[in-house]
């Protein structure tokens, strides 16, 4: 017949010495954790505008802990309230032009990371490819608040962005 065993009273503190250890074979409630989180990208976005902010369409996830990442909108909407943490990161094979990654939350943007880029061979061989990445800590005080990644670059036309992945997690 299963009990439940209770450490301490309202108010005390239970302490775990140095050395000690503590094994969980059943489920822990009550500690925090870092989810919901995901992990998105796509490999190649093409005819990306002169001077317009547009979405990464990250539309494949590697790891989506509570099923928060739409792959149809690319919008994360956590339906959690607290601090989370963003990394956009992008690279194009376009040279002596600016570049732009950010954060959009509600479709307006709160975070950007801007690089110029200069003649520099980051590839192998023939592929030179430069990349502007960024992070930002970001406040989810609504439970319908959603964010996406974006792109921006002025090379005078269009341009073609390699490798753009979008991810973010709750600060526990």
């Amino acid at each position: 017949i299963p009990k439940a065993v209770t450490l301490g009273a309202s108010g005390t503190t239970v302490t775990i010495p140095s050395g000690a250890t503590i094994t969980n074979s059943g489920t822990a409630t009550g500690f925090p954790d870092n989810g919901p989180a995901f992990n998105a990208y796509v490999g190649t976005m093409s005819g990306i505008p002169n001077q317009t902010s547009t979405v990464i369409s990250a539309s494949t996830e590697v790891f989506d802990s509570d099923g928060k990442y739409d792959t149809s909108n690319y919008r994360f909407t956590p339906g959690v309230t607290g601090k989370y943490v963003f990394f956009v990161s992008t690279k194009s094979n376009q040279m002596n032009y600016r570049m732009q990654v950010g954060i959009f939350k509600n479709g307006s943007i709160i975070a950007e990371s801007a690089g110029r880029m200069e003649v520099e061979n980051h590839g192998h061989g023939s592929s030179t490819y430069t990349g502007v990445s960024g992070s930002q800590i970001c406040i989810c005080d609504s439970v319908t608040d959603y964010f996406q990644a974006f792109v921006w670059q002025n090379t005078g036309g269009t341009a073609t962005f390699y490798n753009n992945q979008f991810q973010g997690f709750r600060l526990a």
